[in-house]
Formats: structure tokens, sequence, C-alpha cells
């Protein structure tokens, strides 16, 4: 490439939008709140699942505490499923929030 005499000012090339809020770029960002909180939707419905899945009323008292014992165990990973993704998606918010407030001040 030529040097065609023209050299920009760097403050308007390397400023805030050009470097933080590329428009379309931030959607991916913007969306992983949504993503983490529909994956502890997901996981909880798994667990419960899985935990429903060997609970068997017709056998003995024994197959039934069995089945008990396996839906407390599903019912364990469905409710830490939904704790991890909505922590996360507070924490993703949160720790997002602070780098834009961080790169809108300098």
């Amino acid at each position: 490439m030529c040097y065609s005499g023209n050299i920009k000012n760097a403050i308007d090339v390397f400023d805030y939008t050009a470097l933080v809020e590329i428009p379309g770029k931030r959607k991916i960002f913007n969306m992983m709140p949504g993503v983490f909180t529909g994956l502890g939707i997901l996981g909880t419905f798994v667990g419960l699942v899985l935990g429903l899945s060997d609970l068997n009323f017709s056998g003995s008292t024994q197959a039934l505490e069995q089945g008990i014992n396996n839906l407390i165990s599903g019912m364990y990973l469905a409710f830490l499923t939904s704790i991890a993704g909505l922590i996360s998606s507070l924490v993703w918010s949160w720790v997002d929030r602070e780098l834009l407030n961080y790169y809108r001040k300098k």
C-alpha cells in the first residue's frame, strides 16, 4: 500500500466505540446471562427426570427406598445446576458491566 499522506489521529481510530461497542460484536456477551440461566434450567429438568426414572411404586419397600434415594440424588443435581446457572449469570453480568464501566472511564 502506498502512503497517501492522510494520517488519522489515534484517538479517532482507537476510541471507545471502535474498541468496546463495535456494532454487532457485543451480541454474544449480552446473550450469555440468558444462556447460563437456560443451561441451569435444562440441568434442573435433567436431574428431575433422572431421579424420577428409577422410582418404582409397584415393587417392594426396599425398591421404593432405593427409588427415593435416586430421586433425592436427581434433585440434588437439579438444584445444583440451577444454582450454578444463576450464579454464573450474575457473575457474568457483573464482570461484563464492570469491564464496560472501566473502558468507558478510560
